[in-house]
This record gives C-alpha cells, structure tokens and sequence, in this order.
C-alpha cells in the first residue's frame, strides 16, 4: 500500500450552472435589481456607494463590478470575498452577522468582588424579550452567531479530507469525517432555531407564529423543525427533494457515528466521495431555507456551494472493479437491521439494495494515472492502456447524490 496515494481527488469544474447563479445572485443583491443572466450580461460595469458600518459618517465606493468582472472572479477562485471588490458582506443580519470577542484576562475590583465584564446584548438581532443576555468576564471567548464560523469549518474540513486522503485508512481521518458530517447537521439545526426564535420574540411582518402550531423547539424531530418554513411563513419547503434526501442520509449516519450503537462502523471509500458531495447539498438546502423565510442568503453559503465534487480514486491494480453491495459489505452492513429499511423506505429507494452503486463516481483510468506520481508502475500502466478495452468505466452523472452509494437516475 503507498502511503502517498490520495483515495480521493476533486473534479475539474464545479456543478453544472453555479457559477453564473452565484453571479446573478450578487449583482442583484448589490445593485438592488432583479434581472435575469441574460439581462446583467448586457450591463455595463457599476460601482456600490455604501455607508460604513463603522462609520456612519464615512461613504464608501466599491470597485467596478458586473456580470463578467465577478464570473471571472468566480472562474478563477471558486470563492467570492467582498473585501476584494471593497464591497460589504452579503449576509442576513440576524442569520449571519456575528461580534466575536476573545479575551484573555480577569480583572475584577477586590472590594466589591465585581469583575470587569463584557456584555453582547442580542436584542437589535432577536428582539426585545429575548431572554439570552451573553456575558463574559474572564478569559473566554464570545460569539454572537456561529453561522459563519460554522460554515468555513466546513469548507475547511471537507477540502483537509480530500487533501489528506492518503490517510483515508487510518482512524484519525475517520473521525474528521464523522466531525464533518456532524456539523453539516448542525448547521441545518441551527438555522432552524435561529429562525424559530426569531419567529418567536421578533417576526418579519410576513411571518405568523402560532406556538400551538408550530408546537416546542426542543426534542423535535428533525422532519418536525423542517416544517417550520411553512408553518410559519407560509411557504413550504416543497422544492429541496434532492437536498432533504442527502440530509437525512446524512443526519442517520451522522446519529450513528455519534452514538455509536452499534458500536461497529464500515466505510466503503467509494462510499464516503458520495457522503463528501451529499455534503454540498447542504449549503443548497440552507440557500432554499432562506427562499422559503424571505431573507439573504451569504457569502459563507456562496462559497459552501462553489466547492467541488470529488471523485473516489482506487489504486491502480484495483481500477477494474465490481459494483458495491452496500448492504452486504458497505456501510448499511454496520446498522441494525430495522434501521437498514428505514433507510430504504424514507429516501425512497426506487431499485433494489444491490444496485445502490449502479452510478457511483470513481475516477477513470487515465484520471488515477494522471493523479499518480511518476513510476514504473504508472509507466507500465499508460503503455498498456490499450489493454483495458475491456474495462467498465463507471459512469459519472452530474447529478445531486441521493443514498448510500446511489445517485439519482
């Protein structure tokens, strides 16, 4: 086994269409416009006159920006950062604005006994009767919202995962997997009560919040908090199949991993690429949350949907290769045997078990050779490319991952 060979690689291009999206998206927001892709391409450059945060005194112009200024930009980076085009953030403000505070004192008066405490009132992003009166008094930190936070823990982890996939095998990269994997969850669940609770102290005016409706926040399943959207804005989330169906494939593994029970694991390779693009699903949930409840979406969440997909890579003597039973030797093998059918029935699964992987991505021979470094091994292989007329090369659909090592027809 080579210590250096990487399981997994990202794809060349992102998905299909983001990039102009993501560019419509923005110039409408900074313009204050609703035009479609065809209209901004016609636009000539502009510039965004805003006043600063920190200044309400100070006005600021951002640099020139149109529709092939941040296509370019987009193209290039796969990021977008405000700051480049000396624009403000794109953000929800009680969603994502955030005051983080870290200290790295305690001072107090002896004879009082009262400590030198840094308050972060929440009322302007929550309302007046919200309860959470954030306070610190010694060395700590304090954060107001952890969406942002959250969300670049993410992107940051999933790309060490790929990065650092020659370490797939071992335990310590398993367990970043299982953290990733959580915090996905988490991010979703997060969103969800930040909603609610706005909903509860501070509604918009186009929201009704019923408590007998919408029922407690705490212990709630997850298919409960989801219907919140509707229930309080009217707008179901009726349009995310694809994305709720990663989410709960995601939400029973991360439930699994967390607890343990049983207290087995098996993780097909193949198995997690597809978990590692469900995760990208996960940013396009939270952009159709936040459609459904009439806010901004953010920068953060731009950038989470302009990652790329990756692709599984198996050592070269084991490119040719037979489909995956996830049931019998993948991951669905280490659940219990109810959970196993729950799993089926709840996404839905139209084919049988053992087809699962009919579509899975696995880089093709001349992407393994070209990922590996120079050999002899890799020498021997191109020269007999021609040699493996007979290889099955597993098709590679650009579609939304739906399953365990299924993606959808």
């Amino acid at each position: 086994m080579s210590d250096n060979h990487l399981y997994f690689q990202f794809e060349d291009k992102l998905r299909n269409g983001i990039i102009p999206k993501v560019t419509v998206e923005l110039l409408n927001f900074y313009s204050t416009k609703v035009l479609s892709k065809n209209k901004w391409i016609r636009e000539p450059d502009f510039i965004v006159g805003y006043t600063d945060i920190n200044n309400e005194d100070t006005c600021r112009v951002s640099k020139p920006i149109s529709y092939g200024i941040i296509s370019k930009y987009l193209y290039r980076n796969y990021y977008f950062s405000p700051e480049d085009f000396d624009l403000f953030r794109y953000e929800c403000f009680w969603l994502d604005s955030t005051i983080d505070i870290q200290i790295d004192f305690h001072k107090f008066d002896p004879d009082t006994a009262e400590t030198f405490e840094i308050a972060l009132p929440q009322q302007q992003m929550y309302g007046d009767e919200y309860p959470i009166k954030l306070k610190i008094g010694r060395e700590g930190h304090l954060c107001s919202s952890m969406q942002r936070a959250l969300v670049s823990r993410i992107i940051s982890l999933r790309k060490k995962l790929v990065i650092q996939s020659n370490l797939a095998l071992l335990s310590d990269w398993l367990f970043d997997l299982r953290s990733l994997i959580g915090d996905a969850i988490s991010l979703v669940d997060m969103t969800l009560h930040q909603f609610y609770n706005k909903a509860e102290y501070d509604p918009l005016p186009h929201w009704n919040f019923n408590k007998e409706m919408v029922g407690e926040k705490f212990g709630r399943r997850f298919r409960d908090k989801l219907k919140w959207v509707g229930q309080i804005t009217g707008n179901p989330l009726d349009d995310a199949r694809d994305e709720l169906s990663s989410f709960h494939t995601l939400r029973k593994i991360r439930n699994h991993m967390m607890h343990f029970d049983p207290p087995s694991l098996a993780v097909p390779l193949e198995e997690a690429a597809i978990w590692l693009n469900q995760i990208l699903d996960i940013a396009f949930l939270i952009k159709k949350i936040r459609y459904k409840i009439g806010v901004n979406n953010s920068t953060s969440v731009l950038n989470f949907m302009l990652q790329k997909e990756v692709v599984f890579v198996p050592r070269p003597p084991f490119v040719q290769r037979l489909p995956l039973n996830s049931r019998e030797n993948g991951y669905l093998s280490s659940c219990w045997p109810n959970e196993m059918d729950n799993v089926k029935h709840e996404l839905d699964v139209e084919h049988d078990i053992n087809k699962l992987s009919d579509n899975i991505q696995i880089a093709s021979l001349p992407q393994i050779l070209e990922a590996m470094p120079q050999c002899s091994l890799a020498s021997e292989m191109k020269d007999s490319l021609s040699d493996f007329s007979s290889f099955k090369k597993i098709s590679k659909k650009k579609s939304t991952s739906k399953g365990f090592g299924k993606k959808p027809s």
